[in-house]
This record gives structure tokens, C-alpha cells and sequence, in this order.
């Protein structure tokens, strides 16, 4: 047979493959023909290869999910480039994109709103007696070319003039329009215009054809197409260059970079579901524990305020004198009624005051909680990118974490507010049977 066929199990291969065929042209099986590779759980959503040796010629698929909706990429070493996307994943309607290495690039297009179905730009070598003066496009390994022709196509539509094709011919100065027909019609009317100082002059086309505004509009359109040409080319040549960044982290996780500690070697596969599930249950553990340790904490901070409380309370402890700090300047004399209800209201004041402020301390803190996951949910919700499900998680477990802080603090403030009045019960209790303050009883 000249065949032959290699299987692997998923995440045996540091780049994913889990079938290889490859195909010979002779029986000695030593001049492959055709090299078919199928990938799993690749990060890049390379799912295809296919590679042609003798044709200098290879095609790799994508599963639709890339950021940039690649679907397939077909190249042929030095000669042609063939991009296609997924057109529905695209907001600008790019189905395919081909570039015929320093000679020309097209790109096809479907369902955008100006009709526009297809352009390309047609690259020669610069002339040396117009450097300066020709429009020129910066290839990548092949410097500075000439614009010689740039190409517009249209769908048939309403707006009037109702175009059908453009071509700027920069190396002539001229302008070529083709009009859709009627529909009866065959052939479209073409019209031809001449650059002259940054106005049009009609070479073969009926005067007032166009309008001064469309003929200003071409103009302008001419120079946003060699702008528009030259993102085409660095966005071809940034996707080239993912891929080869893709292939090197390849070459270096086989040769062992990652396992020396090289933290520029991006891994090559996503996690499988073992070890997804296994880090949601460490997640989740750990989730636990920080839960746990902040009850504990809450706990230990509502003890010690209830401590602090009742120490600060003077009706708790019957060994206390709870009046000493308010009775120092009558210096032991008997009250009389106005002195008793002035220490009787300065007393409650002060106890007042220290359950409000306790009581504002804890709001504080629960607003800020509030406010805090106020401003996360917002970042989340306009966060994107390749990183969703990551952020996700992250968001999932700071969340839970923050409504776990604010129902603690809710309850806290409740529990405060409840002690509070029964607290303030017990004072005027004490301030009512204490004999010093008699006095305030028996005024008349």
C-alpha cells in the first residue's frame, strides 16, 4: 500500500494530532504525496491540515470560534494566499480573501449594506523615474510596490448612480465607472474620467453624467481605497504571523522549553474536562474554606463588639459605677432635681451616641460592599474578548464571595439595631432606681 495511517489518543501530542495519513507516490512509501492531519482540542481551533509536498502547497481549517472568524487558510509557498472566514461571524461581510504574493490581493465580500461584493488592488515594481509621484502599498519581505489598478465591485441596487464597477487606474490617472442597465439591457454604460488636479474631466462619458458631489466622491473614494488596501495587507500578514507564533510554541514544547520553566511558550491544547473538573472542585474548596473563615471572622468581630458593648454598657455590671464619670464634679453631694435629670440625660446622650456610631460603622462597611460589587458587575458586563469563560468564573466566585460579606453585615446591622433598643431599656431602668438620682423624681 502506498498509505499510511497513524493514530494517537487526545492530549498524547503536544500539538493535538490524533490521526496522520500519509499518502505516497511510490512503494517504497519515501515520496509522500499527501499529508493529511487531523487535529482535537486545539486553542487555535485548528481541526485540518492538509499538505501537498510536491506542490509546495498546504490548507489548514478552523472550526468556527476563532476570534477573527477564520475559516480556512490555503497557501502556496511564495506564490498565492487564500484566506476564507465564516461571512456571518464577521460584522463586515469578508468571505475570502486572496493574495497573489506581490502581484495582487482581492477580497470578496456578501450581504454588506453599501453592495460592495468585491475589490482588489493590482501591485507592480516601482519605477524609479516616479518615485514619489506613484501610490505605492508596503508588502512585508517584499518592501514598497506600485499601485497600478484598483478594482470596486457592486450588487445591483436602488441608489442612483447604481454602480456596477470601479477601477482606479493610478499608474494612468484615469477613472473607469460602469453603470448597472436596464434591465432589458446587456451591456452596462461605462464612463471614463481623466485626473486633473484633484477634479475629474470626462474622456469618454456624456457631460453632467455625474454629478460635481459624485465626481468629488469618487475622488475621495479613491483615496480611502488605497488606506483601506494597506489595512488589508498588514491584517493578512498579522494572521501569517499568529499562525508561525502558533507553530514555534509547537517546536518549543516538544524540544522541552515548557518544562524548563519558559513562561513565553503558550500552551497549545485547551484543558480537558478532568482537569476542568478538577480545578471547579479545588475553585469550589477553596470558595468554601474563605466562607468559613470569614463566619469565623464575623463571629469573632460580633463577639468582641457585644464585648466591647457591654463593657461600654454601665447597667451590665453591677460593680461598676456607671454614674462616677457624670457625678466627679458635684464632688459627692446630694443631687438636687435639676442636677439628677442633667447627669440622667448627659448619660443617655453618651450612650446613645455610641450605639449610633457603632451602628454607622457597620452601614459604612455594608455599603461599601454593595458598591464595590456594583462596580465589578459593570467591568463585567463590558468586558469581552478571548478570555469569557475565565472571566466568568472569576466573576461567579467574587460574587458569591461579596453576597456572602453583605448578608453577613445585614445581619450584624439588624442584630445592632434590635440590642440597641433593648440596651437603651435597660439603661433607663438602671437610671430610674439608682438613689442618687432620686431627686430628678421628687421635683415638683
Amino acid at each position: 500500500m502506498k498509505c499510511k495511517v497513524e493514530r494517537y489518543s487526545p492530549y498524547t501530542q503536544v500539538d493535538g494530532v490524533v490521526r496522520r495519513i500519509t499518502k505516497f507516490k511510490d512503494i517504497r512509501r519515501m515520496r509522500p504525496r499527501l499529508i493529511e492531519e487531523l487535529f482535537q482540542f486545539r486553542k487555535d481551533k485548528l481541526i485540518r491540515r492538509l499538505k501537498y509536498p510536491f506542490e509546495n502547497r498546504a490548507l489548514e481549517s478552523f472550526v468556527a470560534g476563532r476570534s477573527n472568524a477564520l475559516k480556512e487558510i490555503e497557501e502556496v509557498f511564495g506564490t498565492r494566499r487564500i484566506l476564507t472566514y465564516y461571512p456571518s461571524s464577521r460584522l463586515d461581510g469578508l468571505e475570502k480573501t486572496v493574495e497573489e504574493i506581490g502581484h495582487k490581493i482581492s477580497e470578496f465580500f456578501r450581504d454588506r449594506d453599501d453592495r460592495l461584493i468585491y475589490h482588489s488592488v493590482k501591485l507592480g515594481p516601482v519605477d524609479p523615474m516616479q518615485a514619489g509621484k506613484q501610490p505605492t502599498l508596503v508588502i512585508e519581505g517584499l518592501g514598497e510596490l506600485a499601485i497600478v489598478k484598483m478594482t470596486l465591485k457592486y450588487s445591483r441596487g436602488a441608489p442612483d448612480p447604481d454602480y456596477h464597477k470601479i477601477v482606479f487606474y493610478c499608474a494612468e490617472g484615469k477613472i473607469r465607472v460602469d453603470i448597472y442597465g436596464l434591465q432589458t439591457k446587456i451591456v452596462d454604460e461605462s464612463l471614463i474620467y481623466i485626473k486633473e488636479d484633484n477634479s475629474l474631466r470626462p474622456l469618454s462619458a456624456p457631460t453632467g453624467r455625474l454629478s460635481d458631489q459624485q465626481l468629488h466622491d469618487l475622488v475621495a473614494m479613491e483615496k480611502n481605497c488605497k488606506v483601506t488596501f494597506q489595512d488589508v495587507a498588514s491584517k493578512v500578514y498579522a494572521e501569517y504571523g499568529a499562525r508561525k507564533k502558533q507553530e514555534n510554541n509547537i517546536k518549543l514544547l516538544r524540544q522541552g522549553a515548557a518544562a524548563a520553566g519558559d513562561r513565553s511558550v503558550e500552551p497549545v491544547l485547551e484543558k480537558n474536562v478532568y482537569d476542568i473538573a478538577r480545578e471547579k472542585a479545588e475553585a469550589e474548596e477553596a470558595q468554601s474554606k474563605l466562607q468559613q473563615q470569614t463566619l469565623d471572622k464575623s463571629k469573632s468581630e460580633s463577639k468582641s463588639a457585644e464585648q466591647d458593648q457591654a463593657a461600654a454598657s454601665p447597667y451590665v455590671d453591677s460593680k461598676v459605677d456607671f454614674l462616677a464619670r457624670y457625678l466627679v464634679d458635684f464632688q459627692a453631694k446630694p443631687l438636687d432635681a435639676l442636677q439628677a435629670e442633667f447627669v440622667a440625660k448627659k448619660c443617655k446622650n453618651d450612650f446613645r451616641k455610641r450605639l449610633l456610631d457603632r451602628a454607622q460603622i457597620i452601614q459604612r462597611r455594608l455599603e461599601a460592599e454593595q458598591e464595590n460589587l456594583k462596580k465589578k458587575r459593570a467591568q463585567m458586563q463590558r468586558r469581552g474578548g478571548d478570555n469569557v469563560e475565565k472571566d466568568e468564573r472569576a466573576w461567579e466566585q467574587f460574587q458569591s464571595q461579596a453576597m456572602f460579606r453583605i448578608q453577613i453585615l445585614e445581619q450584624r446591622l439588624a442584630r445592632h439595631e434590635i440590642h440597641s433598643v433593648k440596651k437603651f431599656v435597660e439603661l433607663e431602668n438602671a437610671l430610674a432606681e439608682d438613689p442618687r438620682l432620686a431627686a430628678m423624681w421628687q421635683k415638683k
